[in-house]
């Protein structure tokens, strides 16, 4: 019986090597580079494996998949990222692929390509994520699970959503675990966060040209670079999220990517800013952005932008089930009290004209507490020190009004 097995696993791992094309440019990739002295950038290396493999028109320019994917540069790709983990090429210098000591002086066989194949993928299946599901989102996060459900459906139709809502509502914390709850599992690798503001550009998120001390290089951005990391990998969803997202020139940030993102421009290539590449967003990539309503200082988004994104409004969570769970199981009069006081405060800045629903605190102040962590020194900080300055910025022109609620919430603690 154990032979049937063994010989069932070498038919499977011949099988997986098979479909691996890419094995065949594992020996004149380090040749290419030992041509090179070593080192060399990408671009450099395919020309010396064009040469020396004497390869046609028809072999370079072969594209495949939906995103007419190049298929000689993925596959050298592929290589490349194999020979890295393999020990091989390092992966210290982004741009320049560099043989290691290892990596001069190996003999690439067909054979060792396999074993380096089966090691990594081995390598790759042994890393195991935490589970991640609906009923974790529901428990960390205070939400009902109708809107969960509407949530997710919006993010899947549409491909690119906004979380918007007052201070303290839990946009941040949200978005990372919806991403977490949708992909079924705690994969940080697919999930890319960023922040916007007024420096942030296109040359930041896309590529520009950088000075080095030669002069300018040109360098890819972070949402790039993420795409082409999902582009690699259409089996699985990727999420990139932009905290801010209103606090940036979205118009100058986005450029032509304004079209790629929208849902069915989705895998349809475009020429770039700063370079000859058809670039493509890819259709397993999702984009969540957040957004602060209470933001005085910031302009309205960019109608362009709004009309590629839904828009989820976040409100403070104390009804629902949850936060009422979460209130019960700490069973403190103090935090029951300043709960209350708190939601009576939301319904006089809901009917302030000044201000209104995008204003109201929300429930993250109050939360990742226990019954041995919440204390008055924890209650009297959020008042003191949170809550109160909130408050002045509100009505800077309503002292009165500032200390009447500042003596409520006192009062409430005491």
């Amino acid at each position: 019986m154990g032979g049937m097995i063994n010989l069932e696993q070498s038919v499977l791992d011949r099988k997986k090597v098979s479909k691996a094309g890419f094995l065949r440019w594992f020996r004149p990739l380090i040749q290419a580079l030992r041509d090179l002295d070593g080192s060399a950038t990408p671009i450099e290396v395919r020309k010396k494996i064009i040469q020396n493999e004497n390869l046609s028109d028809d072999e370079i320019k072969m594209t495949r998949g939906k995103n007419n994917v190049n298929k000689f540069e993925n596959e050298v790709a592929f290589a490349r990222n194999y020979l890295v983990k393999a020990g091989y090429i390092e992966n210290s210098v982004r741009g320049i692929w560099t043989l290691t000591e290892t990596g001069k002086t190996v003999e690439m066989t067909e054979q060792l390509a396999s074993d380096i194949f089966k090691k990594v993928v081995s390598d790759k299946n042994s890393t195991r994520y935490p589970v991640y599901t609906k009923k974790q989102f529901l428990e960390e996060v205070f939400i009902e699970e109708e809107d969960y459900a509407h949530l997710v459906g919006i993010v899947r139709n549409k491909k690119n959503i906004i979380l918007q809502g007052a201070p303290g509502v839990g946009k941040t914390f949200t978005a990372k675990r919806l991403a977490y709850s949708m992909m079924g599992v705690k994969d940080t690798s697919r999930v890319m966060m960023i922040q916007f503001h007024q420096s942030y550009s296109y040359e930041d998120f896309v590529m520009g040209f950088r000075p080095i001390s030669t002069g300018f290089e040109l360098k890819k951005g972070v949402f790039y670079n993420f795409c082409k990391q999902a582009e690699k990998d259409p089996e699985h969803e990727y999420f990139f999220i932009i905290d801010e997202i209103n606090r940036g020139n979205l118009s100058q940030i986005f450029g032509e990517l304004f079209m790629l993102i929208e849902k069915d421009k989705r895998g349809i290539s475009l020429q770039l800013l700063y370079s000859d590449e058809n670039f493509a967003v890819p259709k397993n990539l999702y984009m969540i952005g957040m957004m602060n309503t209470a933001d005085r200082s910031l302009a309205l988004l960019d109608y362009a932008l709004r009309r590629r994104f839904a828009f989820f409004e976040m409100k403070q969570a104390f009804e629902t089930e949850g936060f009422r769970s979460y209130r019960m199981k700490l069973n403190n009069q103090k935090f029951h009290q300043l709960i209350d006081c708190v939601e009576r405060l939301n319904d006089t800045i809901e009917r302030d004209e000044s201000l209104g629903e995008g204003f109201c605190i929300g429930h993250s102040y109050f939360c990742n507490f226990t019954s041995n962590t919440l204390n008055d020194r924890a209650l009297f900080n959020i008042v003191e020190y949170e809550l109160i300055p909130l408050l002045k910025e509100y009505w800077f022109d309503e002292p009165m009004k500032v200390k009447e609620w500042s003596h409520m919430l006192r009062s409430a603690i005491r």
